[in-house]
């Protein structure tokens, strides 16, 4: 009897136990900060152990902070280069379970590099690259090759006349220079992003100005082969009058590419236009960050995720053709946003919020938001439902003038413990008085997904309900109540088709929303 009954407890462990802890993902808002020192965010990377990399800034220095799948701090380590500045933007595991990161030294100042570290898992330098096209540049994006090497987008100033071009660099594995070219048309150009499709080359995504004040920017989308010899540009153009390039991945049989304005635009690999969408109204610019622009991140179910960079950015899910499946508005200054192992997703950003309350002081803090599959956590963000519709975009080849140059040196960062603070919440908001909004009051949907009987209710306590709205995923109302809804209160919608929906309720003179997933 006794075995019998060991049997079934080890049938338990093994069998219900991790089923119990990793049903839903994990949820959190944490923010780290330091009354005395700036932190701010840019990069964010997760690894097989569940733990986070965060790439940012900590007082003009480069920062790692490595985070528990929970939302606190395990260490923070600082990457000094005696006489310069230096940030970090990007970061990404690579083949060998080590890290690749991408930022500058001395931004925005006449001697400003391209700076590129590889990292291990604990936070060492491995090697440490400066690159240097002869006037001020600055790095946006790093990416591993098939080779183990690594290909970067940057831009640069060109000596003596004040304008701007493309650059792309390749490197090997240990950091050497194979290849560097320098890109631009007539006017002003800037580089956000690139990629490689196998056996083709690279795609390189940016901008073409007349100067560097002018409105009226165009995408520029560059073709390089392999060998970072140039095949064909062509510039993308659509009824509004600035619209730069910030990120390009292959997708398909094509290309998709991201444009300021969260316009999406589907091509072929010889960039002639498939199709184009227009997702809400962002820009992409960031308060806090150094030439930050939004980047899509594929998920599991082939479709992307992406955020809109800036005061009170946005979050959405996508499906492989572009169509929003949900999105929420984000209470802090959103860079990314990254997959993660559970199923969920991790938004990065910084703070304090130009908003209405006082914040306990100016330092910059660093905002981590970990969503559950639908993009709901405890704060932080309310879900919106912001559609997507048909554009017009138009490609049309453009002549590039195509340089090289480029010169690497070894860097060697002296690399020290930082030491940042932690609480559970939204980042600060400084700007007016408080006016009393900065307490959260969350509708709680359960189950959640649902088979269309769930039970609705208010945290931390109940209330009557004026008005319950259920919304489809193309906006229309497909339920409203009649009366005065007593919570906690149990609903019956098990008539409606399988699907993501938006509940928005209001009472007591507030909103409250959040989504719920039918699945039968």
């Amino acid at each position: 009897m006794r075995s019998f009954t060991f049997f079934y407890i080890i049938l338990f462990i093994t069998f219900l136990l991790p089923t119990c802890l990793f049903a839903q993902p994990t949820t959190f808002t944490s923010v780290f900060y330091d009354l005395s020192e700036d932190f701010s965010g840019s990069g964010v990377v997760q690894v097989s152990d569940s733990t986070y990399y965060i790439a940012g800034e900590n007082n003009y220095s480069a920062l790692l902070i490595r985070m528990d799948p929970y939302g606190y701090n395990l260490w923070e380590k600082r990457y000094i280069l005696p006489g310069k500045s230096s940030f970090l933007t990007r970061i990404f595991q690579t083949h060998d379970d080590q890290f690749i990161t991408i930022g500058s030294t001395n931004y925005d100042s006449p001697d400003g590099d391209i700076l590129c570290m590889k990292l291990d898992e604990n936070g060492d330098t491995i090697w440490s690259r400066s690159i240097d096209f002869g006037s001020s540049e600055y790095g946006t994006f790093i990416k591993e090759t098939n080779d183990h090497g690594f290909i970067i987008s940057g831009t640069g100033w060109i000596s003596g006349s004040g304008e701007t071009q493309m650059l792309v660099v390749k490197l090997d594995s240990i950091g050497d220079m194979q290849w560097a070219r320098t890109l631009r048309t007539d006017t002003n150009c800037f580089a956000h992003s690139v990629t490689e499709v196998p056996d083709s080359g690279f795609y390189v995504i940016g901008g073409t100005r007349k100067n560097t004040y002018e409105w009226d920017t165009k995408a520029l989308l560059v073709k390089l082969t392999p060998e970072g010899e140039l095949s064909w540009a062509k510039k993308l153009t659509c009824v509004f009058n600035h619209m730069e390039g910030f990120d390009v991945v292959p997708s398909g049989s094509g290309l998709l590419c991201l444009l300021e304005r969260s316009l999406l635009v589907k091509t072929d690999f010889s960039g002639n236009v498939e199709w184009g969408k227009r997702i809400g109204w962002g820009s992409g610019d960031l308060f806090y960050g150094h030439a930050q622009k939004a980047k899509l991140h594929p998920t599991d179910d082939q479709g992307f995720v992406f955020v809109i960079t800036g005061q009170f950015g946005s979050l959405f899910k996508l499906d492989s053709i572009g169509t929003v499946e949900w999105s929420d508005e984000l209470y802090v200054e959103s860079a990314d946003v990254i997959p993660t192992l559970d199923n969920g997703y991790l938004v990065i950003g910084n703070g304090p919020l130009w908003g209405v309350a006082m914040a306990p002081g100016w330092n910059q803090q660093i905002g981590m938001l970990k969503t559950d599959s639908l993009g709901l956590t405890e704060s932080c963000m309310y879900p919106s439902w912001i559609q997507s519709d048909t554009i017009t975009i138009y490609s049309n080849p453009v002549s590039i003038i195509s340089g090289t140059g480029g010169v690497i040196t070894d860097e060697h960062p002296e690399v020290s413990d930082a030491s940042a603070l932690h609480y559970d919440g939204c980042v600060a908001m400084s700007g007016s008085i408080d006016d009393g909004l900065t307490e959260t009051r969350h509708l709680l949907v359960s189950p959640n997904p649902t088979t269309g009987i769930f039970q609705i209710q208010l945290e931390p306590d109940g209330e009557e309900l004026s008005e319950l709205i259920i919304y489809n995923s193309t906006g229309k109302i497909v339920w409203r109540s009649q009366t005065w809804i007593r919570l906690p209160a149990s609903l019956d919608l098990s008539f409606l088709p399988d699907g993501i929906y938006l509940i928005q309720a209001s009472g007591n003179k507030q909103r409250y929303s959040t989504k719920i997933m039918i699945s039968k």
